[in-house]
């Protein structure tokens, strides 16, 4: 009966081991760069802080926070790592929900689609 008792608690440890591992709580980072037809929606980068591109440095991040108002809209911003605060957002007056898309279009235009509709676009120099 003792034997049981000291199995059940190595199985406590290993699987709590496992649950608190980072690799367990980070999804894969990739480095390099993006190429045109990417696209994703708020809810596909979560497990970065919404942020799916950083500087070179990783001094600046490039993605989706949610609004202080509310936690299921989210803007596409640019912010300081280090100070977390927002030096840019491309939709403060239409927040995104977490399906809507970021897309990095073909001929390397990037727009924010809101229920297909494009909610704001750049189409480059």
């Amino acid at each position: 009966m003792g034997s049981w008792k000291f199995i059940h608690f190595i199985g406590f440890v290993l699987f709590s081991v496992l649950l608190l591992s980072e690799t367990c709580l980070a999804s894969v980072r990739k480095f390099g760069k993006i190429s045109p037809g990417i696209q994703g929606a708020p809810m596909d980068w979560i497990d970065n802080d919404g942020l799916f591109l950083l500087s070179n440095q990783s001094v600046f991040g490039f993605g989706f926070v949610t609004t202080p108002q509310d936690v299921t809209l989210f803007l596409l911003v640019i912010i300081h790592m280090d100070s977390r605060n927002i030096v840019w957002t491309a939709n403060r007056g239409s927040p995104v929900s977490n399906s809507d898309k970021f897309v990095f279009g073909d001929k390397g235009a990037v727009s924010l689609l809101k229920n297909g509709s494009v909610v704001w676009t750049y189409k480059g120099a």
